[in-house]
């Protein structure tokens, strides 16, 4: 992690609030032959294409919690290292952009068709107990 991030000090702060930005979904022109399509996040006039998430941080106590500006501008930077540093974060990111393209294309009304190349795979063997000291387990 950057040193700079590593300095955010959260004294003060009590809660916080983690949301999904709006999104921008855009055709980006290349010398390819096809064009890329981009789901950017958009935080009023700033697009930002790593995190698609932004925070909220609150100090006081209930029901007088004010928010912390300053804070969530330090705390950012750290989402946008996160989402593409952390695994965890990266599929999050992908979330949020599989469910703006949905959204998306729900809006203009587009039918979705999905085709399974290689027809249904082998039914996978699910757990539906966990034996204490032997692990998960699947009934006979």
């Amino acid at each position: 992690m950057p040193a700079s991030l590593r300095k955010i000090t959260f004294a003060g702060a009590a809660t916080w609030q983690f949301y999904e930005r709006d999104s921008v979904i855009r055709l980006e022109s290349s010398n390819a032959k096809a064009r890329s399509l981009v789901v950017a996040s958009k935080t009023g006039d700033q697009e930002n294409t790593r995190s698609h998430f932004g925070i909220s941080m609150f100090g006081g106590s209930p029901p007088d919690f004010e928010q912390l500006p300053k804070l969530e501008s330090e705390v950012e930077p750290l989402l946008d290292w996160l989402a593409v540093n952390h695994h965890d974060y990266m599929r999050l990111n992908d979330l949020s952009e599989a469910f703006s393209l949905l959204r998306w294309l729900g809006s203009t009304k587009t039918p979705i068709t999905v085709i399974d190349m290689d027809g249904q795979g082998p039914a996978l063997a699910t757990p539906d107990r966990v034996i204490i000291g032997t692990g998960p387990g699947v009934a006979p």
